[in-house]
This record gives structure tokens, C-alpha cells and sequence, in this order.
């Protein structure tokens, strides 16, 4: 059984995708919330397996959400199921974490392909946004410094780490947890090809960053 849950702030989107996945009887949905207190409270209580995740909600940005949830459950699989341009957000949604962006204009069939992809740990990308993302993956990772491979809230805590501030304090200023915060750092480490604080330091420096 695939366990899904749904956040999106309009009941009527909820509804239709409500009745999209109760035909699969291989689907079942255990929670909905309509912002990201709420998935956040709601996501440690359930068993679950996708998110579907709407970009624009009341209380913050979806890409926010995304990256709480990648770092607190990496194998959580989470589809991007939003009105905003595909060309314009799906990158930075895969560079977040997602393992999907679709339209939600797209048809029922489109949506339960989506998630028997995503279910079985590949990627669902469009062919027509496959061939976008390889010509921006070319130019991107030409053009980029490391620093800008960052998520926004791993760009965060690099400058925090960067200016001398310890974990726990970082954690306390964000309102993270430490073990998020050295998941972070890690990560940030592994992205720039750092092995040490001092060559952050160093570096910010460089680039003028701090």
C-alpha cells in the first residue's frame, strides 16, 4: 500500500485528489494539511510514504517545506503538485529534493503515473522538461560557484557557520533541532567540497560573503 498525504490550502483541490487516489487500490491517503505547521506536526504521527505538496501555502513557501521535510525524512518521496510555470520552479524543486513536479492541470492518469513512479524511488520528469532541466544542469553547473549550489536554507547556515556561531545556537536561532543542523552542515560541506570549518571561513571570506 502506497501512503500518501496531501498539503494544499484549497478544499476543492484536496477533494479532487481525494477522489483521484480512492479509485487505486493500491493507495490510501493518511493525512491532509492545509499549511506547514500543520504537516510538520501531522508528518511525524503517520506512516507515510509521498507528499503532494502544493508550492503556495498560508504560512510559507512549499520549497521551505520540502527542505524541512528531506532533512528531517530523506526517503520520504514528495511530488510537486502546483499551478506555477514547470520550466520556471521544477529545478529548484529537484535541487530541493522533490522527486516530482507536475501541472495541476494535468489529467487524473498523469497524477497516479506520477505516484507509481515516484513510489518505486525514480524520478517523474515530463519528456519535455527532461531535455529543459539537461540544458540548465549543463549551463548551471558551468556557471555556478559552490556556494550557489545551496538550498536557501542551507545558505543560511553555511553564513551562520561561516561567522563563527555554534550548532546549538544556529538551531535555536532557526528553531531547528541540533541533529538537523549537523545534517545541514554536512550537507553544505559535501556540496562546496569543504572538509573543514576553517576552509568555510576561508572561503566565505574569498567571496565575500561574511
Amino acid at each position: 500500500m502506497i501512503n500518501i498525504m496531501l498539503v494544499d490550502d484549497h478544499p476543492v483541490v484536496l477533494e479532487g485528489l481525494r477522489k483521484i487516489i480512492s479509485t487505486q487500490e493500491d493507495m490510501t491517503i493518511v493525512g491532509q494539511a492545509r499549511g506547514i505547521s500543520e504537516c510538520l506536526g501531522l508528518i511525524a504521527k503517520v506512516d507515510c510514504d509521498i507528499v503532494i505538496l502544493d508550492l503556495s501555502l498560508p504560512d510559507g513557501s512549499g520549497f521551505d517545506l520540502l527542505e524541512e521535510l528531506k532533512v528531517g525524512k530523506p526517503k520520504l518521496q514528495i511530488i510537486i503538485l502546483s499551478m506555477l510555470a514547470e520550466d520556471k520552479f521544477a529545478m529548484r524543486a529537484f535541487e530541493n529534493g522533490a522527486a516530482g513536479y507536475i501541472n495541476k492541470a494535468v489529467v487524473a492518469d498523469e497524477l497516479i503515473d506520477a505516484i507509481r513512479v515516484v513510489a518505486s524511488g525514480n524520478k517523474h520528469i515530463t519528456p519535455e522538461m527532461a531535455q529543459k532541466l539537461a540544458r540548465y544542469v549543463d549551463r548551471y553547473q558551468q556557471e555556478k560557484l559552490p556556494h550557489e549550489l545551496l538550498s536557501e536554507r542551507e545558505y543560511q547556515v553555511m553564513l551562520m557557520l561561516a561567522s563563527g556561531m555554534l550548532l546549538k545556537d544556529i538551531g535555536t536561532e532557526l528553531g531547528i533541532n541540533l541533529k538537523t543542523v549537523s545534517t545541514y552542515k554536512d550537507r553544505i560541506k559535501n556540496k562546496m567540497k569543504l572538509k573543514t570549518k576553517t576552509e568555510l571561513v576561508k572561503y566565505a571570506v574569498k567571496n565575500k560573503l561574511i
